[in-house]
């Protein structure tokens, strides 16, 4: 049986379980809002506000685009830079192809008992390949050294 002295210890220690690292901080406000709503800071608003302000709704109620918004995407299309795309062939890595194989439940000779299971193993190794060639030449296979 528990006397009333350590079920009182016990209470205290899963409470200071439970509370966790909570306690002893005390907190920070540095990350909080003075106000929410439309009053807030910029950037300081409830999830709901956040919402409202950023979702789009697809019908014919919108409004059009402001002039800045324009002038932005046009700088961002303007200063766009695009990859160079190589004229060789992209060499590509083909995944090994790897077949599963079902092992039944047998009983060997000295009578132990092997239970069903699995064996995983590679039919055919992983290649490197080269894209389409220029000229309409065929794809070519390149087999790893061994």
């Amino acid at each position: 049986m528990m006397t009333p002295t350590l079920k009182t210890i016990t209470a205290a220690g899963m409470l200071a379980i439970l509370s966790g690292c909570s306690a002893l901080s005390g907190g920070n406000s540095n990350y909080s809002c003075e106000g929410m709503g439309a009053d807030a800071e910029d950037g300081c608003m409830s999830v709901r506000d956040a919402y409202e302000n950023t979702h789009v709704l697809e019908d014919d109620n919108q409004q059009a685009p402001t002039q800045t918004a324009i002038e932005n995407a046009r700088h961002v299309a303007e200063t766009y830079v695009s990859p160079k795309l190589p004229d060789q062939p992209v060499p590509v890595r083909t995944p090994a192809e790897v077949m599963r194989i079902w092992v039944a439940p047998w009983e060997s000779d000295q009578g132990d008992l092997n239970v069903t299971g699995y064996v995983y193993t590679e039919i055919e190794p992983r290649r490197w390949t080269l894209g389409a060639q220029p000229g309409g030449q065929n794809d070519r296979t390149q087999n790893p050294l061994d």
